[in-house]
């Protein structure tokens, strides 16, 4: 697994969402030694004064606070890997030390987990073609349109957030 980190130094606690409200830290359901709550973020990166989406957010505080110097923020990678998960389950993933000094903060980018997860017809996924290495222009066409039905069929059920569940900036 590769995870991404990256260091806040600063106060965490005092995170505010980019539609200006705080996040409301409370003990998580699943695992009520963690905090969880929601980050408010633009449905759309390019239109930050549009319509908003809710990421789940889940962070573990630094066990001495007064040897804290700021925050890790946690991406464990994918595509589809929930930080919050890792945050709930993966305790022992860094040192003392860092856990020491550092809130530990985890979150599920949009379209996965908790932050509006993308919804698929299962039936529709079993139906992919049986065998995935290509052999021929026959083979190829016919992942190409189980995958055009399976787009389709996703962003039907997803709505407007599964324009916007990529990577790629100012989208």
């Amino acid at each position: 697994m590769m995870v991404t980190v990256l260091v806040l130094l600063g106060n965490a606690a005092a995170a505010v969402t980019s539609a200006g409200r705080a996040i409301a830290w409370a003990p998580c359901v699943e695992n009520p030694t963690a905090e969880c709550g929601t980050l408010t973020v633009p449905l759309d990166g390019a239109n930050p004064g549009g319509p908003t989406i809710d990421l789940a957010v889940a962070r573990r505080k630094a066990t001495d606070p007064q040897a804290r110097i700021g925050s890790l923020s946690v991406n464990p990678g994918g595509p589809g890997e929930s930080g919050v998960d890792f945050i709930l389950r993966r305790q022992g993933y860094f040192s003392e030390e860092i856990t020491r000094r550092f809130d530990i903060v985890g979150f599920d980018p949009r379209g996965v987990a908790r932050s509006n997860p993308v919804a698929c017809s299962v039936e529709l996924m079993r139906q992919a073609p049986a065998d995935p290495f290509l052999k021929s222009q026959a083979d190829f066409d016919r992942w190409l349109d189980h995958n055009d039905r399976l787009r389709a069929d996703c962003r039907a059920r997803t709505g407007p957030l599964f324009d916007h569940v990529d990577t790629l900036p100012g989208r």
